[in-house]
């Protein structure tokens, strides 16, 4: 009986490390693999000194979804991209008329945005919180 509290500590303290680990794992991506990050999110690439946080959504203009519009809009999304130990602003823009400003070059890496979402559904302004972005790192 007497080990009944250090017992139920030492599930507490085991449960816990288990979700820091899993949470560490989701943040460490592939090169040349899709992956998921959010505002102020960091996604570190440990073998290769790369890491890359989304800072900030710094237009959206894409057409919302319910509405009709003669160009479908663009959304620019500013990143930190640390590499080496230098810190880089980058901004990339996801625009279907051009799809070469979804892509940055940063040093030998090229970062991708593949997508942002919530996609607008109407004029509503989306919270910098809500926004998801889906990445490559080549």
């Amino acid at each position: 009986m007497k080990n009944l509290p250090f017992l139920f500590l030492l599930g507490i303290l085991f449960t816990l490390s288990s979700c820091s680990k899993n949470n560490d794992q989701e943040n460490m991506p592939e090169l040349n693999q899709i992956f998921q990050l959010k505002i102020l999110e960091t996604a570190n690439f440990t073998d290769l000194n790369l890491a890359i946080r989304a800072d900030s959504v710094v237009e959206d203009n894409r057409c919302p979804a319910n509405v009709d519009c003669i160009i479908a809009g663009w959304v620019t999304v500013l990143f930190n991209v640390e590499i080496e130990g230098t810190s880089l602003p980058v901004q990339v823009t996801l625009d279907p008329d051009k799809p070469q400003d979804a892509e940055a070059e940063v040093g030998a890496y090229t970062i991708r945005l593949v997508t942002v979402n919530p996609y607008p559904q109407n004029s509503d302004v989306i919270a910098q919180e809500d926004y998801r972005f889906s990445l490559v790192i080549e």
